[in-house]
This record gives structure tokens, C-alpha cells and sequence, in this order.
């Protein structure tokens, strides 16, 4: 589960995930206050490569927090 938020007051922005470099799963947010709840369940986990970071990156300056929380299944 992930959620994002975006506090700045005009400009919205996109944010994307990325396995490394590499992206998988992008959201906009809209400005003051606009957010997403992202569920990644078992039927569409969020998967990302062995020893590669967990990258999240927006295409505007602004306010953007996020949270994720998940589970290892080995």
C-alpha cells in the first residue's frame, strides 16, 4: 500500500516508482491537497529487482510525501 500527497498550493506534479532506474507505476497529484491511495494487493504486487532501491521522483518542485507499506514473501 502506498499513499502520496501533494501540499502544494498551484502546481500539481507526477510522480513515478521506479525499480532502479527503471519505471514502473507513475500518478499524478494534483495541487493543494491532491493524493493517492495505491493498493498494490497479490493480484498486482509491486515488484522490484534483487539489492535495487526503491526510487521516487516527481517532475515538479514541490510538497510531495508518501508512505509505503508491504510484506517479503520469499
Amino acid at each position: 500500500l502506498m499513499t502520496l500527497s501533494n501540499s502544494h498550493g498551484t502546481t500539481g506534479t507526477l510522480v513515478q516508482i521506479k525499480d532502479g532506474t527503471q519505471m514502473i507505476h507513475q500518478v499524478w497529484l494534483a495541487p493543494s491537497g491532491g493524493g493517492a491511495v495505491l493498493n498494490f494487493g497479490q493480484k498486482t504486487p509491486l515488484c522490484f529487482s534483487a539489492n535495487s532501491a526503491c526510487v521516487v521522483t516527481t517532475d515538479a518542485s514541490g510538497n510531495v510525501y508518501g508512505s509505503l507499506v508491504g510484506w517479503l514473501e520469499v
